[in-house]
C-alpha cells in the first residue's frame, strides 16, 4: 500500500501536475482573476476584521493595566428601591430620610478595609452636592477623596501637587485634565495657588492632572471631568453628604477576585444593606469575552465571503473542464492517468485559492490599518488570524477543485479528442 502512494504521490508526478496548472491558469488569466477577486475579497474581510477587533481589546486591556488589575471598587449600605419609595425601613423616625438612616447604621467601611492584611491602600470616593453654581461646573464633577488616590489609580500631576494628609480641611483642589481645559478656555486661571470659586466656597488650586486612564466600568467616576478636593473639605461644603464609596488596591501577591469574595463576605456581616464590588479583573475578563466574540462573529461573516469566493472557483474550474476535453484528452493519449489528470485541477484550484489568499491578507491588513488608525486605536497584527485566513482559503480553494478533478479525471478520451 505504501509504494502504491508513493507511486502515485512521487516527485515527477505533482511537479507535473503542478506545472500544467499554472499553464492551464496563464492561458485564462482573465477568468482566474475573477476568481482571485471572490477570495481577495473572503480573506481580507476576515483579516481585517480579526485585527480590528484584536486592536480594540489591546486598548481595552492597555487601559486596564495602566490602572492595574489589584484596583477594586467597593459601594456597602446602600438603600432598597422600595425604601426609597416609601422612606421607611424597620423603625423609621417621622420625617427622617433612608439616606440619613443608611449613614446613621452604616459603619465606616475605611477602618474595615484598612485593617485587613491584604489592602496595600485605600481611600473614600465620594460625589460632593453643590446647592449653588460654580465656576467649574454642577454637583456631578466634584468629588471628594483621600491622598492615597492618586496612587490607587496611578494619577499624575502636571503643575503643583496633589491632596496631602497635611491639608486636613484645608480648602485646596485638584482639576483634572479635560475641566481645567475648559475653565482655561473660559478666561479663569487655574494656575497653582489661584483661587477659585466652588460651591459658593473660595478654594485653591493645588495642582492639575494629566490625562487619566482609569475606566468607569471599575470606577465609576470621569477623573478627567472632575474637580477633586478632600474629604474634610467635603464635609465644610455640604452638611448632606452622600453615601461614599471605597476604591482600594490589594497587595500584589493577593488574588483579586479570591479576595472580592472574601471582603464581601466579610462586610456583608458587618454593614447592613447591600454590598457590591467590582474588581478590575473580572471586568477585564468581562470586556475580553465580548470582544472575542464579537470578533469571532465578525469573523464569521467575513467567511461568508470566503465561501462565496469558493463557488467562484469551483463554476470556473468546473467551465475549464468543459473548454479543456481536447487538452484532457491530449493528455491521457500520451499516457496520463487519471490521477495525473486530478492533481492537475486539483493544484489549479489549490493555487488560485492561495493566491487570492495572500492579496487578501495584504489587502485586508492594509484596511485594518487605514481603519484603527482613523479610530486612533493601536494596531495589532494577528498572527493566528492570517495563518488561519490562508489555511482557511486553501482548503476551501482544495473542496471547490475536488468535484471538477473528479469530473476531468472521468473523461472519455476519444469523445474529448473528438471535441473542439
Amino acid at each position: 500500500m505504501r509504494t502504491l502512494w508513493m507511486g502515485l504521490l512521487s516527485h515527477a508526478r505533482l511537479r507535473c501536475a503542478w506545472v500544467f496548472a499554472l499553464q492551464g491558469i496563464n492561458t485564462a488569466r482573465q477568468r482566474a482573476l475573477l476568481a482571485l477577486l471572490g477570495i481577495v475579497v473572503g480573506v481580507s474581510a476576515v483579516v481585517a476584521l480579526i485585527s480590528i477587533g484584536k486592536s480594540v481589546e489591546r486598548q481595552l486591556l492597555g487601559e486596564f493595566e495602566t490602572m492595574g488589575t489589584q484596583v477594586m471598587h467597593v459601594e456597602a449600605g446602600g438603600v432598597s428601591p422600595m425604601v426609597e419609595l416609601t422612606g421607611r425601613r424597620g423603625r423609621v423616625a417621622a420625617g427622617e430620610p433612608p439616606a440619613a438612616l443608611t449613614r446613621k447604621r452604616t459603619p465606616p467601611l475605611l477602618p474595615l478595609v484598612l485593617a485587613m492584611p491584604q489592602v496595600e491602600l485605600a481611600s473614600e470616593l465620594r460625589t460632593v452636592p453643590c446647592m449653588s453654581s460654580t465656576s467649574a461646573g454642577g454637583d456631578n464633577n466634584l468629588l471628594a477623596m483621600h491622598p492615597a488616590m492618586k496612587s490607587i489609580l496611578g494619577l499624575n500631576v502636571t503643575r503643583g501637587r496633589f491632596l496631602h494628609g497635611l491639608d486636613q480641611d484645608a480648602m485646596w483642589v485638584v482639576l483634572g485634565h479635560k475641566i481645567a481645559q475648559q475653565l482655561q478656555g473660559d478666561g479663569v486661571d487655574v494656575n497653582p495657588g489661584a483661587a477659585l470659586l466652588l460651591c459658593g466656597k473660595t478654594m485653591y488650586v493645588a495642582g492639575l492632572l494629566a490625562p487619566a486612564s482609569t475606566s468607569t466600568d471599575t470606577v465609576p467616576v470621569r477623573i478627567d471631568e472632575s474637580a477633586i478636593i478632600s474629604v474634610a473639605a467635603a464635609a465644610r461644603l455640604s452638611a448632606s453628604q452622600r453615601p461614599s464609596s471605597l476604591v482600594l488596591r490589594v497587595r500584589p501577591e493577593v488574588s483579586p477576585v479570591d479576595f472580592a469574595l472574601d471582603l464581601q463576605r466579610e462586610l456583608k456581616r458587618q454593614v447592613p444593606g447591600e454590598v457590591r464590588i467590582t474588581t478590575s479583573q473580572k471586568v477585564i475578563d468581562l470586556r475580553t469575552r465580548q470582544t472575542q466574540t464579537y470578533t469571532r462573529f465578525l469573523a464569521a461573516l467575513g467567511g461568508v465571503s470566503l465561501f462565496v469566493g469558493g463557488l467562484g472557483i469551483l463554476n470556473i474550474m468546473l467551465v475549464a473542464v468543459v473548454e479543456r476535453r481536447r487538452e484532457i484528452g491530449i493528455r491521457v493519449a500520451i499516457g496520463a492517468d487519471e490521477v495525473d489528470i486530478a492533481l492537475q485541477f486539483l493544484f489549479e484550484s489549490a493555487a488560485l485559492a492561495l493566491a487570492g489568499g495572500v492579496g487578501g491578507v495584504l489587502a485586508g491588513l492594509a484596511a485594518a490599518a487605514v481603519a484603527v488608525w482613523l479610530i486612533q486605536l493601536p494596531f495589532v497584527l494577528s498572527l493566528t488570524g492570517i495563518v488561519s485566513a490562508l489555511l482557511v482559503s486553501l482548503i476551501v480553494g482544495l473542496a471547490a477543485g475536488v468535484y471538477p478533478a473528479f469530473q476531468a479525471s472521468r473523461q472519455d478520451p476519444v469523445p474529448a479528442l473528438q471535441s473542439s
